[in-house]
């Protein structure tokens, strides 16, 4: 029996992954940004190593393929899954594309969650995949149907979770430490009603410790706006408004807002996804965009609503481009509109900068209000 020790084993792996045909990678679970990747990876794909490390694994897949391999990623993070397979087309940095069957793995290095990827690519994946295509068709549209829905319903339970916390936090705040402070702060009026005259020290305490007071419940209002901003039970029109004063306050960035009504009816859902979509946006032209005057536009029909917030700062194909951000603020705006069956757009706008356009069709009848 040969036995063979563990760095001898380490150096045998990394040998074997260097020689191979097959494509293999590695993804960091929450981001999905490339980590590491073998060089049958970077001859395939027509990529240096550091390039792809700027780069996700969803920015080599087309638009549906994409939504069902964010489906089996979560999947596979929830404990749902050990392993996932998915057939699919690999683009070339030359725009050219191949087929690849990519399985997945949950994995860890140093603590980290990682998904590990191995995309075969060899001449009976390309058989098996012309086959599918042309045989296939209509089950490859009913998967990647079934797909988008998965991700919806679970990028909707998601959100709603998270604003149930949110609620639940600010309204602690707003009625047990608020509530709290107040009583501090009548009994702290009481008392110094009631010390002697001739106490100048005593009662310079109770002026000082009045004012903490106030600045403390000045603190937990901002903290439960940021939380939860009781603005938004008036309507997304009002919202909106009072979330871009802050934004102009707070960054000196001129920001000019039209709506298409002045009342504009959304159910609690699509109130509180807008809001947030557009405080992200705002937040995300704040850090990066360098802008100068944004521009936010709501308008609803009978058929959708439409949300579009311009900027004219960098633009993201900048050195601050969409990927840099894709699985941070981008991808939370984006799976916020998924939730409601909306689609997320990030574009270049006229003239430079920035435009993020949200589309939502019709609220359903059975849409549940948080």
């Amino acid at each position: 029996m040969v036995v063979v020790k563990k760095t001898e084993e380490a150096t045998l792996l990394q040998t074997i992954l260097h020689e191979s045909n097959t494509e293999v990678f590695s993804i960091d679970a929450k981001s999905l940004r490339i980590y590491k990747a073998n060089p049958a990876a970077l001859t395939n794909l027509q990529y240096s190593l550091k390039e792809l490390r700027q780069l996700s694994l969803r920015d080599f897949l087309h638009g549906e393929d994409e939504v069902a391999f964010l489906v089996q990623c979560v999947l596979l993070q929830r404990g749902e899954k050990k392993r996932a397979r998915l057939n699919t087309f690999f683009h070339r940095k030359d725009g050219s594309t191949y087929p690849v069957e990519i399985r997945l793995f949950l994995s860890t290095h140093k603590d980290k969650p990682l998904i590990i990827v191995i995309a075969n690519n060899d001449a009976g994946v390309r058989e098996a995949s012309r086959l599918a295509m042309e045989h296939s068709e209509s089950d490859l549209a009913e998967e990647s149907k079934r797909s988008r829905e998965q991700l919806s319903t679970l990028a909707a339970n998601v959100e709603s979770v998270k604003e149930q916390e949110r609620l639940a936090i600010a309204r602690e705040i707003h009625d047990a430490l608020g509530g709290n402070l107040t009583a501090v702060k009548m009994g702290l009026s009481w008392l110094a009603h009631h010390l002697p005259p001739d106490h100048a020290d005593l009662l310079e305490k109770t002026e000082y410790l009045d004012s903490v007071i106030d600045q403390t419940l000045d603190a937990a209002h901002r903290i439960t706006s940021n939380i939860r901003p009781e603005i938004i039970d008036f309507g997304i029109v009002p919202a909106i408004e009072w979330q871009l004063k802050r934004f102009t306050k707070s960054f000196a960035i001129p920001a000019t807002f039209t709506s298409s009504h002045k009342k504009i009816q959304l159910d609690s859902d699509a109130s509180i996804a807008v809001f947030r979509i557009v405080q992200e946006a705002l937040t995300n032209i704040a850090r990066h965009a360098r802008a100068s005057n944004v521009i936010v536009r709501l308008k609803k029909d009978k058929d959708a609503l439409r949300l579009d917030i311009i900027d004219n700062g960098i633009g993201p194909l900048s050195a601050n481009s969409i990927d840099q951000t894709k699985s941070f603020g981008i991808l939370g705006m984006t799976e916020r509109a998924t939730a409601l069956g909306g689609t997320l757009s990030v574009l270049v706008a006229p003239g430079g900068g920035t435009c993020i356009s949200l589309q939502l069709p019709p609220p359903r009848r059975n849409r549940r209000s948080k």
